[in-house]
């Protein structure tokens, strides 16, 4: 951020519970350990990694959601991350990407981490947008909460939030779509859903 980048990107992922014990800052005393995925094995935090494996096992190493969350809602950092900052290099938006797995993208850790986020953003006054391209889960939010009427506090708040995404959703809130690939997908996106899409960013 100090070099002027603005846009970052992290691929998602669960760890181990022995992962999360010696390889991040995670403690059992978030209880929220389970069998997310399929693996067949009990996991315990969200990984920010470079890229999008489902492995759940690491061997070094690694920041997780509840360090991001942590970072942007320390007062010390407000300096970069708040809207109201002097600091001239640090007062363009900045765009935090998050892609999910489709094998646990509903899950309890994964709703915690997004209002997190989204929650710390308005509570801290944050000049941050989340980003993701993970669209089927902002849909599944929208869905749950509008057309079903069935949602948690948490859900709502995820559903109600401007949430920028990078792949095509069809839900029944209008949506900021900003791809990050060629506009070959136009015609996808557009099939699937064109009137429930808000604003175009290219």
């Amino acid at each position: 951020m100090s070099k002027g980048v603005n846009n970052f990107k992290f691929d998602v992922s669960v760890a181990t519970q022995e992962s999360c014990e010696n390889h991040s800052t995670w403690n059992k005393n978030y209880q929220q350990c389970g069998y997310y995925g399929g693996f067949g094995m009990k996991t315990c935090c969200l990984a920010l990694r470079g890229d999008c494996s489902q492995q759940p096992v690491f061997n070094y190493s690694f920041n997780t959601t509840t360090d991001m969350v942590s970072m942007i809602s320390n007062p010390k950092y407000a300096f970069i991350f708040s809207k109201n900052t002097t600091t001239k290099k640090y007062q363009q938006t900045k765009y935090f990407a998050f892609n999910f797995q489709y094998s646990y993208d509903q899950d309890q850790m994964t709703i915690d981490f997004i209002y997190g986020f989204l929650k710390a953003i308005q509570d801290y006054d944050l000049n941050l947008r989340m980003v993701t391209g993970s669209g089927w889960l902002i849909n599944y939010f929208d869905n749950k909460c509008i057309v079903q009427q069935n949602c948690t506090e948490k859900e709502q708040f995820i559903s109600q939030s401007d949430i920028i995404l990078q792949s095509p959703y069809s839900g029944p809130r209008e949506r900021t779509i900003q791809f990050n690939q060629e506009t070959t997908v136009l015609p996808e996106v557009c099939s699937s859903g064109f009137p429930n899409i808000g604003a175009f960013q290219f």
